[in-house]
């Protein structure tokens, strides 16, 4: 297929019908790239069903990642094998840069990119002072972000030989799997990818230098021992009123640790800190029904609403409230309605969370070293780790459900 002028098309029916016509799999309508097959067998006598045997596939163009039952396994890949000429590489340790640590025993899941972040360092070693990283602690601070200012002409002709735009794309691809506390500064910075000054590479270098020092420390899904339930989805929605558009961010938390994150500006003008929470609440609700409608169709249907945490309790009540709409507040009426369509067909429930607690505050702002490290651990799991490993994983437990429950 490859050089035909229509190969991607091409391949992309041929991976479909190898699927689901050589290999009985069924293709997922929420996303076309997962292909699942799934056999439920029958409890007596209240005839009720339970999973037998599963097999879920994510195809990635030409790479393919699946898991299931040993059965169903080992009839996949001899289906393929007769199909398809490709490599059965066994069990997954690295996938696009992505290292990947399974732990049965423990029943852990780690995503890092220790390798990603030693190269990059080492391609722009002639950037840093002496060629080394130094230690930090966030990957943007509130000092230097008070100076992402525009730059001046002058400042723009004397940095144009500094290659910008190239660190920030190498910054941003872990930002997007395994970094995801790196997004509000990749988010910030992003915006002078046409105009930067000195003063501007700098800081993205000190972002640089952060991911390095913290390159150990990506994602790790903790299974059963998050308390708020096995395969549960759990949500946070947050923003910061700020002109000439809000900055929001919402994130997703599953098994322990977060499965969906988003920092970025909202595309609508916010007239007041209602306004702004209610926008990504309503951006929220729909990531979190998108992602329930996929868990139903693999068979991880969430049987209770899913909680959306805010801090914004005016945001909370007009969602809640078919009443509470006020003059002001009626522009915002189409997504406030969709957002109350969800609570009311139980797929979303908004709770108070305490603003020093809120886990998508880490979207919004810069924040100082502490709280920064704080959040980050909690949202990536490696806070429960931890205590785990420790032996005071019950302490940590009933403070995040004292940290977190329904105010």
């Amino acid at each position: 297929m490859y050089g035909i002028p229509d190969a991607g098309q091409a391949f992309a029916m041929f991976m479909q019908g190898m699927h689901i016509k050589k290999c009985g799999l069924t293709q997922c309508e929420v996303d076309p790239a997962i292909y699942y097959r799934i056999e439920e067998a029958p409890i007596v006598p209240n005839g009720k069903t339970v999973v037998k045997d599963y097999l879920i596939v994510i195809t990635w163009v030409d790479d393919v990642r699946y898991f299931g039952t040993e059965k169903f396994v080992k009839e996949y890949e001899d289906s393929v094998a007769k199909n398809c000429k490709c490599t059965m590489e066994g069990d997954s340790d690295e996938f696009v840069s992505i290292e990947i640590k399974q732990d049965m025993e423990n029943k852990t899941v780690e995503l890092t990119q220790v390798k990603y972040w030693e190269k990059a360092v080492e391609r722009f070693a002639e950037f840093l002072p002496n060629g080394k990283a130094k230690e930090r602690r966030v990957p943007l601070s509130a000092a230097d972000e008070k100076l992402l200012i525009e730059p001046t002409e002058q400042e723009i002709k004397e940095a144009e030989h500094l290659p910008f735009p190239n660190l920030l794309g190498v910054i941003q691809y872990p930002s997007a799997f395994s970094k995801p506390e790196m997004r509000y500064a990749m988010s910030v910075l992003s915006r002078h990818r046409t105009k930067w000054g000195k003063k501007h590479f700098v800081i993205l270098l000190k972002s640089l230098e952060y991911g390095y020092h913290t390159r150990w420390k990506g994602i790790i899904y903790l299974g059963c021992l998050d308390h708020r339930g096995l395969n549960t989805l759990v949500a946070y929605a947050d923003s910061s009123l700020s002109l000439p558009r809000s900055q929001g961010c919402r994130l997703i938390i599953m098994n322990g640790a977060v499965i969906s994150f988003s920092s970025k500006r909202h595309t609508t003008t916010d007239d007041s800190t209602a306004a702004a929470e209610l926008t990504e609440q309503y951006l929220c609700a729909c990531d979190v029904e998108g992602l329930r409608n996929l868990m139903k169709e693999i068979g991880l249907e969430q049987i209770n609403a899913t909680t959306i945490y805010q801090d914004n309790q005016a945001a909370i009540q007009i969602a809640n409230n078919r009443g509470s709409l006020a003059k002001k507040t009626r522009a915002m009426d189409m997504r406030t309605l969709t957002v109350r369509n969800k609570i009311e067909d139980t797929k979303v429930i908004p709770m108070y969370c305490e603003t020093a607690r809120m886990l998508a505050d880490i979207g919004t702002k810069a924040l100082e070293p502490a709280q920064f490290e704080l959040l980050r651990d909690v949202m990536t799991g490696y806070g429960m780790w931890e205590a785990m490993k420790q032996g005071r994983l019950e302490d940590f437990i009933i403070l995040m459900i004292k940290v977190f429950k329904n105010k």
